[in-house]
């Protein structure tokens, strides 16, 4: 995918390096109302694709407790999932990880955290301490 010009292969603004279902997300200062953008869907004969656009699913986990247990999810194509929790007043800290997993966590306040946009660097588990 690239902004204002035909991608390739070896020239473009972001690109998929994972086989089969992909997906992506791009950050509301990625682009502006109007901008142009063009697509080079690169699959193998007899491949069925599709394109979606729109906004990013959220899961509204409310406030966070003492005992809230893990979650359990499924993560699609895109290779991620959003979260959104309120921290209770008098909150000390919390903990954020993965049950064992290396994947990371991005944290930010008020916006999705997306790479290169986080309050802090990606970790794939966290004690987080409001300040």
């Amino acid at each position: 995918m690239r902004k204002g010009d035909l991608p390739a292969l070896e020239t473009n603004s972001f690109k998929s390096t994972f086989p089969g279902s992909d997906g992506m997300v791009l950050s509301s200062t990625t682009y502006v109302v109007g901008d142009v953008w063009y697509l080079l869907v690169h699959a193998s004969p007899g491949s069925h694709w599709s394109l979606f656009s729109g906004e990013p699913f959220v899961q509204i986990l409310g406030p966070i407790s003492t005992n809230a247990g893990n979650l359990e999810f499924t993560i699609g194509p895109e290779r991620m999932r959003f979260f959104q929790a309120s921290v209770p007043a008098g909150t000390l800290a919390w903990r954020l990880y993965m049950n064992g997993a290396t994947n990371q966590i991005l944290l930010r306040k008020g916006w999705l955290p997306l790479l290169g946009a986080t309050d802090v660097p990606p970790k794939s588990q966290m004690l987080v301490v409001p300040g």
